[in-house]
């Protein structure tokens, strides 16, 4: 079974996610695909393993994994994420 696509998702009269500016009128989770799940897992995967050279990785995947760590360390750097 395939999630609903963005244009089939539910979608209500008030914003269910917001997050720095960023706004949801549908739940997010019902909009990831399976790539980017796929790109999420790497990321958690390279995280874990020490976050090495990206050198291995395909362009898009080292793009989204740099992509997620800018985030991350954002994060970080607001008291968001505790280590």
């Amino acid at each position: 079974m395939q999630p609903p696509s963005p244009a089939k998702a539910k979608v209500s009269g008030r914003p269910v996610w917001a997050r720095k500016g960023v706004v949801s009128m549908a739940c997010p989770k019902s909009i990831i695909t399976a790539r980017s799940l796929e790109m999420l897992e790497r990321f958690s995967y390279w995280k874990a393993s020490g976050g090495g050279s990206l050198l291995h990785e395909e362009a898009k995947a080292a793009d989204a994994i740099l992509f997620l760590n800018e985030q991350w360390r954002e994060e970080q750097d607001n008291g968001e994420i505790k280590e």
